[in-house]
């Protein structure tokens, strides 16, 4: 197990987290503001383009550009549709939990082979159960990103403060996982998926969206007990895709630093379970 170095305070890469953070936060601010209609073109849509794109772009990296356009556009209308829809039909929990059982299944699976991972999704031969299962993550992981679009729906149509405090939360847990891990030397490598996150770093995780919800109201207090586990599994998740589709970021929408997912996976998968719960 390998020990990694504090490194130099306040780096370019802190600045940007730190920026995206707070502009997360600005975003939950104005958006309480926004009738839904406005709230939807222009925040839940964009960011449902450019993350589902990015999302296409890690599970079929072989493809050519119009094929993942395409897909990108169909999955797109299917998900605004159950996003916008008023209600969802009875099985969207069962839905929901088994694609989050497949997350986690895969997660433990890679953990538990103790191997380094080797890119495979980038491969033009792969025998047909590596292209089923190449798709069963792709929807494992689509199926979060509607949950998570449709939860901020639900939150901002709700008229309360439970999604700047979900946002806050986690960016809480983002950024002090990040800051802990780079800043405070401890030993690395223990997880295959992101063998750089330290035990400093998945310590202040899980620990400090508990500590800054020691002040929030009392049902957001409670989620913020078990909010850094699940703003974890978003993290890892996103990284085990990207070291399985050979890739080091999931875009290039933030100049120098990557896609969108980069900074949202955190994000997508607590609204997706949290938000929906």
């Amino acid at each position: 197990m390998s020990i990694v170095k504090k490194e130099k305070l306040f780096n370019k890469e802190t600045l940007v987290r730190i920026l995206s953070a707070l502009a997360l936060i600005g975003i939950a601010c104005v958006s309480m503001f926004l009738p839904s209609r406005i709230f939807f073109l222009f925040l839940i849509l964009p960011l449902s383009i450019l993350t589902s794109r990015e999302w296409v772009g890690l599970c079929f990296p072989k493809w050519s550009k119009e094929k993942k356009d395409t897909v990108t556009g169909i999955a797109i209308v299917i998900a605004m549709y159950f996003v916008w829809a008023k209600s969802w039909p009875g099985y969207e929990k069962i839905v929901l939990n088994c694609a989050v059982i497949a997350i986690l299944t895969n997660l433990v699976y890679f953990q538990l082979l103790n191997k380094d991972i080797k890119p495979f999704f980038n491969k033009s031969d792969s025998k047909i159960k590596v292209k089923i299962y190449i798709i069963g993550v792709f929807l494992s992981g689509f199926i979060t990103q509607v949950a998570a679009w449709k939860s901020t729906m639900m939150l901002h149509e709700g008229g309360n403060m439970d999604l700047w405090f979900f946002l806050v939360l986690v960016s809480v847990a983002d950024s002090a996982g990040y800051v802990f891990g780079k800043y405070i030397a401890s030993p690395a490598n223990i997880f295959t998926m992101s063998p750089n996150k330290t035990w400093s770093g998945t310590a202040a995780m899980l620990i400090m969206p508990a500590v800054v919800g020691l002040v929030l109201p009392e049902r957001m207090a409670l989620w913020s007990l078990v909010l850094g586990g699940v703003a974890l599994i978003g993290d890892l998740w996103v990284s085990l895709i990207k070291r399985l589709s050979g890739q080091k970021d999931t875009g290039s929408i933030i100049p120098g630093h990557g896609g969108l997912l980069d900074r949202l996976d955190s994000h997508i998968m607590a609204l997706s379970i949290l938000g929906f719960y």
